[in-house]
């Protein structure tokens, strides 16, 4: 077959080699094979008939749909779920959306699953729509779906308006003036961006409205109609509405033409408050008819909220604790001596243990804590998160009261007042009180980090004199002139805040009237990782910086401090960061507590990749309930939380459903299922036989696994692979041993997946624990060796550089042939087409055509390397070209 055609014998490689792309995708996903540009994936369920479709949403891949924004949010319009709906039915032989209702509004970006139940006698299919929220989902909304052949339970759709084929416009009809609609409809909340501005012309008569839409170019195609074709048709109806309204109820709404660029719309009262429309190609052949539409108001659903823990009585089951486990705090008023204290102690004792520390928290308004301890109970949250299993109890005792013989069962936190309290982060509802005057001069710690140029800018809008920018690295820090050019009411100045001299000196000379203090530093590591060096690290540039703002501006009215959501939650792996944030939260508190103004901001995740922010893996927090906020939803809980008051706010975007099951976020859960009743149901699969309990277990553990690493399904992790080659580290390990936990509902060791280090290993243990039968076959390592009389061995050599050169010899013939290694932008790297610009200091582009590229920087094995697709996704290409 393949002779004289060249082809020749070529040795495979001995392991299965990957082709799966990591450079972060900005083009949009194939999805011809579906016909259809936001379909991604269709499936059937076995025997029951049930079609499962998914849809991704994403304005980088979709651009027009950031054109659609409801009070400074997007979201998905109405009209795009019912060209999903229908193109849907369309696979399941029911093209007529029967009935549609919209119940919530579907943020972009978004991954929805559209899904049509089993058809009913008569052929109609119900279908719901449906957004992921971490282990729970979210219903946006209802509807059905029915043949062609069957008449809509609306009744007959109506035949198109004579007038639109015969006469246009029509006659008798006044013109209405489009000038400033779409400025008024963004003044009452509706922004539509170009996409959706197609809206040429309207008339009205006798109340029925008239209009002729035309859909911008580039836009998109490969819809039935396109959703901000649909929706522009609508906006005639809201001349001379004063409301902002959306469609949310549709009925009879039949696709009768395809792709259609240019429309005339009819849009006629039907009863009280509902609307025809009847929608026709120029020639009046018909488009798309709609029996009833119905809207209401557009309601804001800014994303994020305030929340504050709340300190509550606790009754109910008590336990006691070994003499030998409980341990009482030293007096000390450095955070970082007591830090020390507390890690020393988990980590050289086993078991249980009960931290006991005297005023770490305030349990009420302006009762003081010490921040010393605080730093105590932050740290620990963190190693009670790495370690769920085992039971570490934080304990705080008013001034004069000793430890209660018995403590609240299943609490790791209490208090100990004139009653026995337990934490609970509860949301706070909005106040109408004024926030704090910005005046004068405001010094900005940290001010030329991720957060500090944003600020700085709200700052100076809200009534700021001069903001001034404080950091290490001051005027030389990336971005300050463009910053200065474009706020000429800043100033940049280098100061180590945690110097007090150098920092009274830059108080005094620009007398500072108001403080936000948002220096920090992250160096993260479970709590096995940590020392004293990188708690001091830490903590110094929060804890140590604000106490001297807090000495230098006592009658500072805008006194503002960023804390961490990791302070109150014990985030895994920021030990030091959690102490470091906590000790910060109880110097504000204190401030409080003395009459002080004062507020610390324990932020939830920012969606930054500069910053502090930026080395957090997003999909992991999203899994464990905290959506990262855009820059946006955070100032407007700056400006909420400001007014609220409170000495510690915690702003943040939690998805509720998808929050761990502690007692702290007990009061936020919407589900009611015990600890108890999940771990019966999840023991009852012991209970299946041999062959398949085993099969279960491990295809249990492999999904977990696949999750924790982002692999889209199990079958890509080798069940007898080490954990340390699919791409483990040390947090990626602590979160399966919790997962595992919760699901078996047994309390495995944080040194898991060192102790059984591959899945298959993994999961006879867990059958082990759970059933008490004996490891039939217990598993053990071996690494090969071998011994050599050489002292080095060069194995190979890399040399990879611009101009195609693949080796020694090529980069030779390259240097003695005086070719030119300089070539276009190469074409696998999914850089955006406008990457080009000629202005130099245009931001995001680039004024250079050509350039020295490695072609096949694109092309790396990550599985080879034992890296997880999630890791290998964030990864500088440099590294991964070295690998």
């Amino acid at each position: 077959m393949f002779k004289n055609t060249g082809a020749h014998q070529t040795d495979l490689p001995t392991y299965a080699f990957q082709h799966r792309p990591y450079w972060l995708s900005l083009t949009p996903r194939a999805a011809a094979d579906l016909g259809h540009p936001l379909l991604a994936a269709l499936a059937e369920v076995p025997l029951t008939g049930t079609l499962v479709l998914t849809v991704h949403l994403d304005a980088g891949e979709q651009p027009w749909l950031a054109d659609h924004r409801v009070f400074d949010q997007t979201v998905l319009p109405g009209t795009a779920l019912v060209d999903l709906c229908i193109a849907a039915g369309d696979r399941a032989g029911c093209p007529v959306l029967d009935e549609l209702v919209i119940q919530t509004q579907i943020p972009v970006p978004a991954t929805l699953e559209l899904v049509l139940d089993p058809p009913e006698a008569d052929g109609r299919r119900a279908v719901t729509v449906h957004t992921r929220d971490g282990d729970g989902w979210t219903l946006h909304a209802t509807g059905t779906l029915a043949p062609a052949t069957l008449t809509p339970a609306t009744g007959p759709a109506p035949a198109a308006d004579p007038v639109l084929i015969d006469t246009w416009p029509p006659a008798g009809a006044r013109s209405l003036p489009l000038d400033g609609l779409y400025p008024d409809l963004a003044e009452r909340g509706l922004g539509y961006g170009p996409a959706f501005q197609g809206l040429t012309a309207a008339w009205r008569r006798a109340g029925t409205t008239y209009a002729e839409v035309e859909l911008p170019g580039l836009v998109g195609d490969g819809f039935g109609l396109h959703p901000a074709l649909l929706d522009a048709c609508l906006h005639a109806a809201a001349t001379g509405v004063e409301e902002a309204l959306v469609p949310f109820a549709w009925s009879g709404v039949t696709l009768h033409t395809l792709g259609a660029t240019r429309v005339r719309a009819v849009l006629d009262p039907v009863g009280k408050d509902a609307t025809r429309l009847t929608v026709t190609d120029t020639t009046g052949a018909l488009v798309l008819t709609v029996d009833s539409l119905r809207v209401r108001p557009a309601r804001a659903t800014r994303p994020g909220a305030l929340y504050a823990v709340d300190w509550q009585p606790v009754t109910g089951d008590t336990t006691t604790s070994p003499t030998d486990s409980v341990h009482e705090a030293p007096p000390t008023s450095s955070p970082l001596e007591a830090a020390c204290w507390a890690l020393d102690l988990i980590r050289e004792t086993e078991g249980s243990l009960v931290l006991v520390t005297r005023g770490a928290v305030a349990t009420v308004p302006g009762e003081p804590a010490e921040p010393a301890m605080a730093a105590v109970w932050g740290l620990a949250r963190s190693a009670q998160a790495e370690e769920p299993s085992r039971r570490i109890t934080l304990v705080d005792l008013a001034p004069g009261t000793d430890l209660p013989p018995a403590l609240p069962a299943g609490e790791p936190q209490l208090a100990v007042r004139d009653d026995v309290l337990a934490p609970r982060l509860v949301r706070l509802p909005a106040v109408t009180s004024e926030p704090p005057v910005v005046n004068g001069t405001v010094l900005l710690t940290g001010g030329t980090g991720g957060l500090g140029p944003l600020f700085a800018e709200h700052l100076l809008a809200a009534g700021a004199e001069r903001v001034v920018l404080a950091s290490r690295r001051g005027p030389d820090a990336p971005g300050m002139n463009q910053l200065r050019e474009r706020l000429p009411g800043i100033e940049v100045v280098a100061c180590d805040v945690t110097d007090r001299d150098a920092l009274t000196e830059l108080v005094a000379r620009h007398d500072i009237t108001g403080v936000v203090h948002a220096a920090g530093v992250l160096d993260d590591g479970v709590i096995g990782t940590l020392t004293a060096d990188r708690l001091r690290r830490v903590l110094a540039p929060k804890v140590d910086a604000l106490r001297h703002l807090d000495e230098l501006c006592p009658d500072a009215r805008l006194f503002v401090t960023f804390s961490s959501s990791a302070g109150v939650f014990g985030n895994p792996g920021q030990g030091n960061y959690a102490a470091a944030n906590a000790a910060v939260d109880a110097v504000i508190q204190n401030r409080h507590a003395r009459g002080g103004a004062g507020i610390a901001l324990a932020w939830g995740l920012w969606d930054r990749d500069a910053g502090m922010g930026g080395s957090v893996d997003r999909d992991r927090a999203a899994r464990h309930g905290m959506t990262a906020l855009t820059d946006e939803a955070g100032l407007a809980l700056w400006d909420a939380a400001l007014a609220q008051g409170r000495a510690l706010v915690m702003p943040a975007d939690l998805n509720e459903r998808a929050l761990p099951r502690t007692p702290l976020l007990a009061a936020l859960r919407r589900d009611t299922a015990t600890s108890r009743q999940r771990t019966e149901g999840a023991v009852g699969t012991w209970r299946l036989p041999g062959r398949s309990r085993e099969r279960f277990v491990l295809d249990t553990v492999l999904d977990h696994i696949a999750q924790v690493l982002g692999h889209t399904d199990r079958a890509q992790i080798e069940p007898g692979r080490p954990f340390t080659h699919l791409g483990f580290d040390s947090l990626s390990a602590v979160e399966l041993r919790n997962r595992l936990a919760r699901t078996t509902g047994l309390s495995l060791p944080v040194t898991l997946t060192f102790d059984h280090p591959t899945p298959e290993v993994l999961a006879r243990f867990l059958l082990t624990e759970a059933t008490g039968a004996e490891d039939p076959e217990p598993a053990t390592i071996t690494t090969p060796t071998g011994t050599t009389d050489e002292p080095i061995a060069i194995v190979g050599m890399a040399c990879r550089y611009p101009g195609g050169v693949g080796s020694p010899e090529e980069l030779w013939r390259l240097v003695a042939e005086g070719r030119d290694g300089v070539s276009a932008f190469p074409v696998d790297r999914n850089w955006p087409e406008d990457l080009y610009d000629p202005d130099p200091d245009a931001v995001g582009h680039t004024y250079a055509r050509e350039g020295g590229f490695l072609h096949r920087a694109g092309q790396f094995d990550a599985d080879l390397f034992g890296i997880s697709p999630r890791e290998a996704l964030a990864m500088d290409p440099q590294q991964r070209l070295l690998l």
